[in-house]
C-alpha cells in the first residue's frame, strides 16, 4: 500500500511503536497525517512535503496534469487521459512521458495495450491538490462524460453484453468511481445508463452489481421507468448467481407487472423458468403467455431480444421435462435471434448450456465440447465451461482430460462465490467418478445431490441417479420461493463446499 516508497515505510515503522499493523492500514487513507514524522522525526522531511518537492519542480501543465490524474482509480489509457484532461491525444502522450520519467506516473501493460496509474499515495497527493485548486468538480465530470461514453458503446440492454466485459472490464474501477460521482450528483438516469451499458462487469462481484441496481430502482422508481426495469431483468441474473429466492421472486414480478409490454414479456419468462424447475404445470401456460406478448410487440432490436428470452427460456423448460429435441430447437432459435442483435447477451450462456447438456443426454459428446468453446471464449467469471468438458470427457472415457477440467472447476466452485456452484461440481464429480468405475462415490454424491445452479444440468444428474439405481434426496427445487428456502439453499451450499473441499483432498487437488 506504500508503494515500496523508502521514506514512506521508514516512516510507518517509526509509528510501529504505538499502532498495530492493523491500525496502520486502517490510518493509510489519512496517510499524510499518519506519516508525517511525529516529534523524533521533525528534522526528517515529512511524506508530503517530499512530493511537494517533486510537484514544485513540474512545469504548470505537468502540474495540471497530476492533479487531473487524481480523478482516476486505479489503472486508465491515454484516450481516457486526453479526455479528462481537455487536451489533445498528443499532448497526453507527451504528458504522461514526462511524469513518467519524472516517476510520478507507472506504465503497465494489458492485453496489448499501455495503460497507466500512479502509485497510491501520488493518488492521494493529487487528490488532495485537485480539491485544493477548485478543479475537481469540473474534472469528475469529464470523467464521468468520458466513462459514460465508453458504457454507451454497448446496449442499454434487457441482459449484459459478453463482448462488454474483454473490452470494459480494465476500467470497472474507474466505471465505479463514474458512477458513484453521478450519484453523488443525483444524476441517477445518467448513473442508470452508465450502469446498464457497463453492466458485464459486475458479474464477477454479484453483490456488489445487485447493489447498484438496489440504488439506481430505489432512485429512479418502477412504476414506467424503462432503464430502470432493464436494470431489474439484469439484476435478475445475479439473483439466480447468489440464490436468493425472494430477489428472484422480486425481479420477475416486478417486470411481469410493467405497463410496458417488453418487460412483461422478461417477467412471464422468468417466471416460467422458476415454475419448470420446480416442475409445476403452469410453466407452459405462463411462457405461451410471453410468446403471445412478445408476437405483438413492433419490429425492432427489443422485439428481437425479448424473442431471444422466449426461446432461451423455453429450452430450459423443456430440457426439464426430457425433451432434449424441442430443448434443442429452442436454444439454436435463441442463437439465431441473437446474431440478428449484433451482440452476445448473458442469455447466450444459457442457451448454450441448454445445447450442451442436452447433446450430452442424447448421447452427442463431441457437440459439447464444441459448445464448451464457447463458453471459453465469452470469458465469463462463473461459466468457464469446464463442467461440461468434464461431463464430456467422462462419456467419452477420456478420463486424464476429464479429471483436468473437473479440477479446474472445482477450483471455482469451492470458493462459494456462487451459490449452488459446489452442487454442480459435486455432480461433475460424480460422473467423473462413474465413469472411472467408482460406482458407490458416483452414487454417494448423486443421492445427496444438491441444487445445481443450472436447471439442465440438475436434469443430467436425476438421468445420472436413475442410471446408478439411487434417488436424490434434496428436493428443495420443489419448494416455494420463499426466506425459508433461501435459507435452505444456503446451508446446502456450505454443506456441498465442505464435501466438496473433502473430494478434491482425496483425489489430491489443490
Amino acid at each position: 500500500r506504500l508503494d515500496g516508497m523508502p521514506l514512506a515505510i521508514e516512516l510507518a515503522a517509526a509509528r510501529s511503536s504505538v499502532l498495530s499493523p492493523e491500525e496502520l492500514l486502517a490510518g493509510i487513507e489519512d496517510r499524510f497525517a499518519l506519516l508525517h514524522g511525529g516529534r523524533r522525526r521533525q528534522r526528517q522531511r515529512t511524506l508530503e512535503a517530499t512530493l511537494d518537492w517533486s510537484y514544485h519542480l513540474l512545469e504548470g501543465d505537468e502540474q495540471a496534469l497530476l492533479r487531473v490524474l487524481g480523478a482516476f482509480v486505479g489503472t486508465f489509457d491515454l484516450d481516457a487521459v486526453a479526455a479528462v484532461a481537455g487536451v489533445s491525444h498528443g499532448v497526453a502522450v507527451d504528458l504522461v512521458d514526462s511524469l513518467i520519467a519524472k516517476s510520478l506516473v507507472v506504465r503497465e501493460q494489458t492485453s496489448g495495450r499501455a495503460r497507466f496509474r500512479l502509485f497510491e499515495t501520488t493518488a492521494a497527493y493529487a487528490q488532495q491538490h485537485l480539491a485544493d485548486a477548485g478543479e475537481a468538480r469540473t474534472v469528475r465530470d469529464r470523467h464521468l462524460d468520458h466513462y459514460l461514453s465508453l458504457a454507451l458503446r454497448h446496449p442499454l440492454a434487457m441482459s449484459a453484453d459478453i463482448a462488454a466485459r474483454a473490452l470494459l472490464g480494465p476500467d470497472k474501477a474507474n466505471l465505479a468511481a463514474a458512477f458513484e460521482w453521478a450519484a453523488s450528483q443525483q444524476q441517477w438516469p445518467t448513473a442508470a445508463r452508465l450502469l446498464l451499458g457497463a453492466f458485464t462487469v459486475f458479474h464477477d462481484h454479484p453483490t456488489e452489481g445487485i447493489e447498484l441496481v438496489d440504488r439506481c430502482v430505489t432512485h429512479l422508481g418502477t412504476d414506467d421507468h424503462d432503464p430502470a426495469m432493464r436494470l431489474v431483468s439484469n439484476r435478475w441474473t445475479l439473483h439466480l448467481l447468489t440464490s436468493d429466492p425472494l430477489g428472484i421472486q422480486t425481479d420477475y414480478r416486478l417486470l411481469r407487472d410493467s405497463p410496458i409490454a417488453l418487460h412483461q414479456v422478461y417477467g412471464l419468462a422468468m417466471l416460467s423458468v422458476h415454475l419448470g424447475v420446480a416442475g409445476r404445470p403452469a410453466a407452459h401456460a405462463t411462457l405461451e403467455q410471453a410468446f403471445d406478448i412478445q408476437g405483438r410487440l413492433p419490429p425492432g432490436p427489443d422485439k428481437t431480444q425479448a424473442a431471444v428470452m422466449c426461446n432461451t427460456i423455453a429450452g430450459v423448460v423443456a430440457s426439464e421435462r426430457g425433451e432434449f429435441e424441442t430443448a434443442i430447437a429452442h436454444a439454436t432459435a435463441a442463437g439465431t435471434l441473437q446474431d440478428e442483435l449484433g451482440f452476445e447477451s448473458e442469455m447466450s450462456l444459457f442457451s448454450w448450456m441448454t445445447s450442451a447438456i442436452c447433446a450430452l443426454m442424447t448421447g452427442d459428446p463431441n457437440t459439447a465440447l464444441e459448445i464448451a468453446g464457447d463458453f471459453a471464449a465469452a470469458d465469463s467469471p462463473f461459466a468457464t465451461g469446464d463442467e461440461i468438458r468434464a461431463i464430456a470427457y467422462a462419456e467419452m472415457g477420456q478420463l486424464e482430460l476429464a479429471r483436468d477440467s473437473a479440477h479446474a472447476h472445482a477450483r471455482i466452485a469451492v470458493t462459494g462465490r456462487v451459490q449452488q456452484q459446489a452442487s454442480d461440481c459435486l455432480l461433475v464429480i460424480a460422473a467423473l467418478s462413474n465413469a472411472e468405475g467408482d460406482t458407490a462415490t458416483a452414487a454417494r454424491l448423486v443421492a445427496n445431490m444438491g441444487i445445481c445452479r443450472h436447471s439442465e444440468l440438475h436434469a443430467y444428474g436425476r438421468q445420472l441417479a436413475a442410471q446408478l439405481g439411487v434417488s436424490p434426496q434434496h428436493q428443495a427445487t420443489q419448494r416455494r420461493l420463499s426466506t425459508d428456502m433461501g435459507d435452505a439453499v444456503r446451508r446446502k451450499t456450505a454443506e456441498d463446499i465442505e464435501t466438496l473441499h473433502h473430494e478434491m483432498s482425496r483425489r489430491g487437488w489443490q
